[in-house]
């Protein structure tokens, strides 16, 4: 026998437990304690590849999301039109997010990008221009930042349909703004 300690009508009772209750009552204890922690890892192991990546995206509002896709290496980005596209629920690691944004000077961009990011907690590190204003588009650059668990860049490349169309090219950037989210190995 196995004592238990109950309330009754406020009061604190001490009552005798037979050795299979208390038998189930350890099996039944650990069985939610094993499922609640396969729930909770489970959610993790999901969330493992979906960053929250709501502080960058809140920096990047003002940029139209075109299209994405697998994120093979840094020349690679894949087809996307020139529409406005609803973002994706969430965000993976390892994936190629395109933007497109209204006509504009790199340099004040990427400044502003930093301090938009910078605000909103996000460690910014490692701004790389690649030329001013040698190509098309003017200056391009790299801006790698670190989120949580991830790290990630935010990239221009020239974008060829707007190159190409002398209307677009009035009102848009010639540039695509890649946006790439890579998990951090530990």
């Amino acid at each position: 026998m196995i004592s238990n300690l109950q309330w009754k009508k406020g009061t604190l009772n001490m009552t005798k437990v037979d050795s299979k209750t208390a038998v189930l009552c350890i099996v039944v204890g650990t069985i939610t304690f094993l499922a609640g922690w396969f729930s909770v890892h489970l959610v993790n192991e999901q969330r493992g590849n979906h960053p929250d990546a709501s502080a960058i995206l809140e920096s990047m509002s003002d940029f139209t999301f075109v299209g994405e896709g697998a994120f093979l290496n840094d020349l690679s980005i894949p087809a996307h039109g020139i529409e406005r596209q609803p973002l994706p629920r969430k965000l993976e690691a390892g994936h190629v997010y395109i933007f497109h944004y209204s006509r504009v000077d790199n340099n004040e961009l990427v400044h502003a990008l930093t301090d938009r990011l910078k605000a909103r907690g996000v460690k910014t590190f490692n701004v790389v221009g690649h030329g001013s204003g040698s190509y098309v588009g003017g200056s391009s650059f790299t801006l790698s930042f670190q989120e949580g668990g991830y790290t990630g860049f935010i990239s221009t490349a020239l974008d060829n349909q707007i190159v190409t169309d002398a209307k677009l090219s009035e009102s848009l950037s010639p540039d695509d703004y890649i946006l790439v989210l890579q998990k951090v190995v530990e």
